[in-house]
This record gives C-alpha cells, sequence and structure tokens, in this order.
C-alpha cells in the first residue's frame, strides 16, 4: 500500500507570558526573555518584552527552561512542551533587571526646578494688584500697563510655565525610563537628556511667547494700528496670566495626583475627552491647546490691545482670533507634516 504526504514535522507550541515590577501589576519593557532547551542542544531563543511586559514565541516540542536575563528575584522555570500546546501567563516579576542606576541626580534637578518655580512667585507677589486687577478689572488694568509697561511679570510667568511643563515631561519620561531595563551606560544617557529637558522646555515657552506676540503685533499694524512691539508684549504678556499662571498652577496639582499630562492639561479638550481626536494626531495637537485657561487669556487679550491701540472693539476680536486660527494651523500643519515623514520613514 503506497502512502503520500505523511507530515512528520512537529508541531510548534507556543509560549506566552508577561515580565512586571514586584507588584505585579508594573510592565517592564524591552527585557530580555532567554529559552533554551535542556534536552536539544544548541536551541535557544531570546525574545524582548512589548511596552506592555508581554512576550510570546513558538518553538518545537521538548523541555526547556526560561530565564529573565540579568535579574534578580526571578527564579527559572522549567516547561515541558507538546505537539501543539499553548501555553501562557508564564508571568515573572523579577526584583530587578540589568545594573541598578542612581535617581537622585534626576530628582535633584526635578526639586530643584520646583524651587525656581516657587522662587519666581515671590517678584510675581509684588505684582499682585496688577494680576488680580487683569482679573476683576482688565480695561482699567490694561490702561495703567500701557501707561507704565511691565515686560518683567510675563516674564517671571513664563518663566514658572516652563518649569511646570518641564516637571511634567521629565516627571513623565522619568517613569518610562525606570519601567524599562537598560544597562548603565543607557541609563547615563537617558538622565543626561532627562536634565537637558528643562533648558529645552523652558528655551521653547520663550520663543512660543515671542513669537505669538511678534503675530499679534503684525496683524495689529494690518488692522490699521502701529503700536510699538514691547507694547504689545507688555500689555498682552498679562493677558496671558490665566494660561500661564493659573494653567501651571493646575498642572502642577495635576503632577502631584499622578495625572498623564500627555493628554495635556486636565481642563484641555484632549484633557477632558481623551477619545475626541479617534486617534488623529492632528486633532489630537489642536484639542490640546484648547483649554479653560487659553480661551479666558484670548479674551482677555482683547481689552490689552484696545489699549495699547484705537482698534474697536470688534477689530480686536477679529485680530485676536486671526492669531489663534494662525497658530493652530501652525501647530496642525506641523503635526501632520512630522506624521507623514513618520509613515514616510516606517515604510523604508
Amino acid at each position: 500500500e503506497r502512502r503520500e504526504n505523511i507530515d512528520l514535522t512537529p508541531e510548534l507550541t507556543r509560549i506566552s507570558g508577561r515580565v512586571t515590577h514586584p507588584d505585579g501589576e508594573t510592565p517592564w519593557s524591552r527585557v530580555s526573555v532567554a529559552l533554551s532547551s535542556t534536552t536539544k542542544r544548541a536551541l535557544e531563543q531570546t525574545v524582548s518584552t512589548d511596552a506592555d511586559g508581554a512576550y510570546q514565541t513558538f518553538l518545537p516540542p521538548g523541555t526547556y527552561e526560561i530565564i529573565i536575563a540579568d535579574s534578580k528575584g526571578a527564579d527559572p522555570c522549567q516547561i515541558d512542551l507538546q505537539n501543539g500546546d499553548d501555553i501562557n501567563n508564564i508571568d515573572f516579576a523579577p526584583e530587578t533587571i540589568g545594573e541598578s542606576w542612581p535617581m537622585w541626580p534626576m530628582v535633584l534637578v526635578i526639586g530643584l526646578a520646583g524651587v525656581g518655580a516657587l522662587v519666581a512667585l515671590g517678584p510675581l507677589y509684588r505684582r499682585r494688584f496688577e494680576l488680580g486687577g487683569v482679573l476683576l478689572a482688565p480695561a482699567q488694568t490694561f490702561r495703567h500697563l500701557a501707561a507704565q509697561p511691565d515686560w518683567k511679570g510675563p516674564l517671571l510667568m513664563v518663566l514658572i510655565s516652563g518649569l511646570v511643563g518641564a516637571i511634567g515631561a521629565a516627571t513623565l519620561l522619568l517613569e518610562q525610563t525606570q519601567a524599562a531595563a537598560m544597562p548603565m551606560f543607557q541609563a547615563i544617557f537617558v538622565l543626561v537628556g532627562l536634565v537637558l529637558v528643562f533648558p529645552g522646555i523652558i528655551l521653547m515657552t520663550g520663543i512660543a511667547w515671542i513669537a505669538a506676540t511678534a503675530l499679534l503685533w503684525i496683524l495689529t499694524r494690518l488692522a490699521g494700528q502701529a503700536p510699538s512691539y514691547m507694547a504689545v508684549l507688555c500689555s498682552t504678556g498679562y493677558a496671558n496670566m490665566p494660561s500661564a499662571l493659573l494653567g501651571s498652577v493646575v498642572a502642577a496639582i495635576a503632577i502631584l495626583a499622578g495625572y498623564d499630562l500627555s493628554q495635556g492639561s486636565p481642563l484641555s479638550l484632549g484633557g477632558l475627552w481623551p477619545g475626541l481626536a479617534a486617534g488623529d494626531a492632528v486633532l489630537t495637537s489642536v484639542l490640546q491647546l484648547i483649554d479653560l485657561f487659553t480661551l479666558w487669556s484670548l479674551v482677555l487679550t482683547v481689552p490689552a490691545l484696545q489699549a495699547i491701540s484705537a482698534l474697536t472693539p470688534g477689530r480686536a476680536k477679529l485680530v485676536v482670533a486671526a492669531q489663534a486660527a494662525i497658530t493652530l494651523g501652525i501647530i496642525a500643519g506641523f503635526t501632520a507634516l512630522v506624521e507623514a515623514v513618520s509613515l514616510m520613514m516606517s515604510s523604508l
């Protein structure tokens, strides 16, 4: 009797599991999971965990030992695989992975940034009447500021806003770094990068303030008025008080409460309704910029412009609306460009 097409190839088995911190919940990403056969020589395989700490692989039947590379507190696991097995929940919760590296430098930098933000509140306290007047009697206060320009108050608010933003970004990056396993030399580069976050974000915040003021100054001149750039900088700088100062207070409270600032401020459209953008990166970037304090600052910019120019309320509103629309358009366009480049690079 003739027999054909008899497949004697052993069927691969699937092994999957998860690697977490000792609490059993926090995932440990980029961890090497080594699987070696105890019955067949030179049969070894190493896989890495993903962002959720999960791993999986396919192996022929046999007896294997599974270990977490360079770990402490995670005992090796031996498992016997048969044809067609699908074994999951081979989980590990090691105490440490790789070399431990000191966290105190980054904690110290974050602490110093917090102290810097608190110190900057001192000079702002001497401007409490102007700050309170912007909220309670904006038209009268902006006329006073037009007669006695002050650029130091807005600069201090920008500094505080930048420091709080940098603390939020560094805290988020620090949490992600702690959740990943990495050798010492990589950890040093990460620490240096985290420290550079602070001057980078503060510089970006200052540049954004100067650029936004320049755009508003140009639009005001196009509307038929010719205030000086410094007049616009000083007056509208105080109009940004809700966004720069009150928004920073809310962001600081959110950081202390463990809120994820990657979705924007808790009071932004992106923070209030995280699923509103439906995964659209461009729409997400726009929603993260629109919050209650930003809208409040835009409303205050109208009387601020009127105090330094002869714009009518209608024209002042149009200038402010044009500035907001152009800013959102630039952010959306830049995000779309980054997404397009990212897709193009991934397709190569």
